[in-house]
């Protein structure tokens, strides 16, 4: 039995998922799975949001081992995998493997590839948008390119915003945070797969390659979903994960 630790990236909370956690629990039925928040979102959205990654990194640490004993599997998106990546380089011992999906780090990619320039101006207005529904979708539209139930999707959001709100300023601290946090040069202590999506709009595939090739750990590229790749076809994304666990099992 595996214990999961699943945690997503800048803004976004457990309820982001949608349907991923049940496809994941039925993919793997004996495992125990742990949806952590960070700081600034989720029910820790009132929560100081430090601006130093490796302060977030120990938030999941701790919230993790409250919940389970070690050893983890760490399923991670976005910002998610840069605070995977510290968990495991500070505590190897507490890391059995991690999966990093359309992540990055500032040793292999410039900060405009991390975070595409070509999206900044969109970002930016989706951040003041008074109306929770635009902006919803406006995120929607950044970080997704799934084409069925996207008023679904956009509707979920707004009742997850409006339950646990999350200020501009956190997510410009979750920017800096990654944007600054210098780790990654080294390769991971632990097994590590790396997902990404070669229609992501949000942070450059490039950055997916060159963790790739300093690191040399496997890689796994979907064709046409966006960041969210466990939203846009999880069903792939379980099979890579799967597949994967199974080798290291062997």
């Amino acid at each position: 039995m595996r214990r999961w630790v699943l945690v997503r990236g800048v803004g976004h909370e457990a309820g982001h998922w949608l349907d991923f956690p049940s496809l994941l629990q039925r993919a793997f039925p004996e495992d125990r799975f742990h949806f952590i928040d960070i700081p600034g979102s989720g029910k820790f959205f009132k929560k100081k949001v430090s601006i130093k990654l490796e302060e977030l990194a120990e938030h999941v640490r701790s919230e993790a081992l409250q919940q389970d004993p070690p050893p983890f599997t760490i399923l991670s998106l976005s910002l998610g995998g840069m605070l995977a990546y510290e968990w495991a380089d500070k505590h190897p011992e507490e890391i059995e493997a991690m999966v990093l999906i359309n992540t990055s780090f500032s040793p292999f990619s410039p900060a405009l590839k991390r975070f595409r320039w070509q999206i900044v101006p969109k970002f930016v207005w989706s951040l003041f948008q008074r109306r929770a529904e635009s902006r919803e979708a406006m995120f929607l539209d950044i970080s997704s390119n799934k084409i069925e139930g996207r008023k679904k999707i956009v509707i979920h959001r707004v009742a997850i915003r409006k339950k646990h709100p999350v200020t501009v300023s956190t997510i410009l601290r979750h920017l800096f945070a990654a944007k600054f946090y210098p780790g990654g040069s080294t390769p991971p202590k632990v097994p590590t797969l790396i997902l990404s999506s070669i229609a992501d709009r949000l942070c450059d595939p490039s950055c997916s390659r060159n963790i790739e090739k300093a690191w040399r750990v496997p890689h796994h590229i979907h064709p046409w979903a966006g960041h969210d790749l466990t939203l846009d076809d999880p069903e792939w994304a379980i099979e890579q994960i799967k597949s994967w666990i199974v080798s290291l099992d062997e």
